[in-house]
């Protein structure tokens, strides 16, 4: 999990534009793959501190990770 920022400064250690982060996050965005941390309210809140609910997530995260040598 990053904000924009960190995750710019990162793309910049991997040679990439601003607009490189600007295009992937709106096409992720889109996609509906990306997870807003307030959204849902209180109710989904609850649900994020569930040990069991995030386990179902751990295989798409484990799918998304990119490793960079």
């Amino acid at each position: 999990t990053r904000g924009l920022p960190l995750l710019r400064e990162e793309a910049r250690s991997l040679d990439l534009s601003d607009r490189h982060v600007d295009v992937l996050v709106r096409r992720l965005a889109e996609a509906g793959l990306l997870d807003d941390p307030r959204a849902g309210g209180p109710q989904a809140d609850v649900l994020r501190h569930r040990a069991e609910v995030m386990e179902r997530q751990r295989p798409d995260v484990a799918s998304l990770s990119v490793v960079h040598p």
